[in-house]
């Protein structure tokens, strides 16, 4: 993973969760929080993707992962 570009995030109580998720490198966010997370960050950043838990279990379902 290459951090590119600078994490500009202005919810200083999620910020650690999305740098520690970043950190051990994990494909996944799954959150319900989808305004502060999704709807200001999109649907990836750096490769991670964001998604509710729902969202998630649906894509892996449409993967054939389920």
């Amino acid at each position: 993973m290459i951090l590119d570009k600078p994490l500009v995030y202005s919810k200083a109580k999620d910020r650690p969760i999305i740098i520690t998720a970043l950190a051990v490198r994990a494909g996944w966010l799954l959150t319900l929080d989808g305004t502060d997370f999704q709807g200001k960050l999109g649907r990836e950043i750096y490769g991670m993707k964001l998604a509710t838990p729902g969202g998630f279990l649906l894509e892996q379902r449409t993967q054939g992962a389920l």
